[in-house]
């Protein structure tokens, strides 16, 4: 019974002992009348044991940081009027829906509409149905067990990806040891070969290397990409740090998909490689820092079997990684430093807090060659 319910019980019985007390009929009508009640409501509850059927639905199919969720219900068989509580959050909030009785055969809907402001798993449900009488006595509360995992993406911005050598780690040494002597512009150059057009030889850069090179105007070759995630716990300032490195990844990742580039995301917590750029979305969506990861010396090991351009992405406490050819390394306030390891050195430093600007500047003075 409900605490209305109780209330009724409790008057009922004293205005029966009042009834036999004081001899009164009134009293003893009072009585009768609400004890009736409470039987009819019983009797209304036992005859309208069905449940409820609930589905749910969450749209947008796609959930990213900082963005409003709408959660539909559509609600079948209410036979009773009820209330309807449906949690999410994980638990930390909740939502009420009072319906009353409308039928079997009829269908009803109810919408709310939350905000998430982290990437994360969410749980949605368990849905918690409170069905009572239509004058509230009696209650038949019970749950059904309908929960939705919502996976919260990281917020994609549109960036520029930086401008790095499309050639092997290898070569990349060799080319940077020689970037002294040779120039900027042997970047784009090729070696001359039988049927090349004269007029494209780059007599400047021909002279200075005693052998023929022409200019090259051809689509070279693209590497595949690899970002490597630093999830050492001690390498990000906070979390919300990592959240712009997971950011970072996932708008890096999201450009090479609209550039035809192959892109894999490579963490070191585990040694996992992600080839598709749903499944790194899936997996930046739920990764969290560790303490404990793969040595810098076991990663090297899985990288090295792979001929690809390597971006390292770590905090502001994390240390430059030897087999990339560009660390970023995340700042304050979303700031992205980029630094170099055995490569071209940049000619400038810069300040910024603009991510796009910092790559701009970076592809302008780096002397690396576009990705596209």
């Amino acid at each position: 019974m409900t605490l209305r319910g109780y209330g009724v019980l409790a008057i009922s019985v004293l205005a029966g002992l009042g009834s036999v007390l004081f001899a009164s009929n009134f009293l003893l009508t009072i009585c009768a009348f609400l004890f009736s009640s409470l039987g009819l409501a019983l009797i209304w509850m036992g005859l309208h044991k069905d449940k409820v059927s609930i589905n749910r639905t969450i749209t947008p199919e796609y959930v990213y940081e900082d963005s409003d969720v709408l959660a539909s219900l559509d609600i079948y068989n209410v036979v009773t009027q009820c209330s309807i509580r449906d949690y999410f959050d994980n638990g930390k909030k909740t939502t009420r829906f009072f319906l009353n009785r409308i039928g079997k055969d009829i269908s009803a809907q109810a919408q709310y509409k939350f905000h998430v402001d982290r990437r994360g798993l969410y749980t949605i449900g368990p849905l918690i149905v409170r069905a009572t009488d239509m004058l509230g006595l009696v209650a038949n509360e019970y749950s059904i067990p309908h929960e939705t995992q919502l996976r919260v993406y990281p917020k994609i911005s549109d960036i520029a990806l930086p401008k790095i050598p499309l050639r092997s780690s290898e070569q990349s040494r060799h080319m940077d040891r020689n970037a002294s002597t040779l120039s900027d512009d042997l970047m784009g150059l090729k070696e001359y070969v039988m049927g090349d057009d004269v007029r494209l030889i780059h007599w400047k850069t021909s002279s200075r290397t005693q052998e023929l090179f022409v200019r090259h105007r051809e689509r070279q070759a693209t590497l595949p990409l690899i970002i490597i995630l630093d999830c050492e716990d001690r390498s990000y300032a906070d979390r919300d740090e990592f959240d712009s490195a997971a950011r970072l990844i996932a708008s890096m990742s999201y450009a090479s998909t609209q550039q035809d580039i192959p892109c894999k995301l490579f963490c070191n917590d585990n040694g996992e490689f992600l080839s598709t750029h749903q499944v790194i979305m899936d997996r930046l969506a739920i990764t969290e820092t560790s303490t404990y990861v793969q040595s810098t010396a076991d990663s090297n090991r899985l990288l090295a079997q792979f001929d690809h351009n390597y971006v390292f992405v770590t905090g502001s406490h994390g240390e430059i990684f030897s087999s990339a050819i560009l660390t970023l390394r995340l700042g304050p306030n979303d700031i992205s430093i980029p630094d170099t390891f055995n490569m071209i050195p940049l000619r400038k430093s810069f300040e910024c807090s603009d991510f796009n600007t910092r790559i701009k500047q970076w592809n302008a003075h780096a002397s690396l060659q576009s990705l596209s």
